[in-house]
C-alpha cells in the first residue's frame, strides 16, 4: 500500500511565494483517499476534509486551522472521525 500526499499551493504578490496549501490530496495506490481545501483569507482561514471510499465522498464535520492537524485527521482511521 503505497500513500502520498499532492499540494497545490496558493501564491499571491509579486513574488509568488507560497502562502498556504489550497488543497491537498492524499492517494493510496493511486486511488484518491482524501480531499482538504482552503476557505478562507489571509485574516481568518480554515480546512475542511472530505474522504473517499469506493468513489463515495464523505464530509468530516468540523474545521481544521492548519493543513497539518487536516492531514493527522486524514490518516487517521475512517471510525475515530465520525
Amino acid at each position: 500500500m503505497i500513500k502520498r500526499w499532492e499540494d497545490d499551493w496558493m501564491c499571491s504578490g509579486f513574488n509568488a511565494a507560497p502562502e498556504y496549501v489550497a488543497l491537498a490530496r492524499l492517494f493510496e495506490n493511486d486511488e484518491l483517499k482524501a480531499l482538504i481545501q482552503f476557505h478562507g483569507t489571509r485574516q481568518k482561514h480554515f480546512y475542511t476534509l472530505s474522504r473517499f471510499d469506493g468513489g463515495r465522498r464523505t464530509d468530516v464535520q468540523g474545521q481544521f486551522a492548519s493543513v497539518e492537524d487536516a492531514k493527522a485527521a486524514a490518516m487517521s482511521p475512517l471510525n475515530e472521525r465520525r
